[in-house]
């Protein structure tokens, strides 16, 4: 049987790899979370897309504190937050509340089933308040007065009435989604 001798020298870089500098590390940690691992590497001469996410692996190991993962893990606390106020605060909002970003937020309310639609009052535009469209629906249902005589109280036009009646959800009615099936 044949005996290998270990290869390469204890304590010396291979030739056919570079060693990071300091320069490399301070650039690969300032541009942590603000761009990817391919415009890193361009940033960075003959370094990889692969080399830099090895490295940042490596960095992550040796400063835990200073490179935090990008993929937030969502406690149940955070998610019991993100559903008790998906119907009123924007994915902004909830994002600045729990210290992530906007689209993590988004991707973890998609992946559960959380609709961070806002309808009725909660909506930032909207024109017409809830309590104007339960009564335009109660004229037409109860009262049966036309679009038009319900438009001119209203000071609106017709198919103004006629759409808010169909369409409009109120705060109420996006409570109910979220509690059927």
């Amino acid at each position: 049987m044949m005996m290998l001798l270990p290869m390469g020298v204890p304590g010396v870089c291979p030739k056919h790899v570079r060693a990071w500098t300091q320069e490399e590390d301070e650039i690969l940690l300032r541009m942590h979370g603000k761009k990817n691992a391919v415009e890193i590497a361009g940033m960075l001469h003959k370094r990889t897309p692969g080399a830099v996410r090895v490295r940042f692996a490596c960095l992550r190991d040796l400063y835990p504190g200073k490179i935090k993962p990008l993929n937030y893990r969502f406690t149940p606390k955070d998610d019991r937050f993100i559903r008790r106020h998906c119907l009123t605060m924007s994915a902004a909002e909830l994002g600045a509340h729990i210290g992530v970003g906007v689209n993590a937020v988004r991707q973890y309310a998609s992946r559960n089933g959380i609709r961070l639609s806002k309808c009725g009052d909660y909506h930032p535009q909207t024109k017409y308040p809830d309590s104007d469209v339960e009564l335009i629906r109660q004229l037409r249902d109860e009262y049966n007065l036309k679009f038009r005589e319900i438009g001119e109280k209203f000071e609106m036009s017709a198919k103004s009435c006629a759409w808010i009646y169909a369409y409009r959800q109120t705060a109420t009615d996006a409570i109910i989604r979220e509690l059927l099936p």
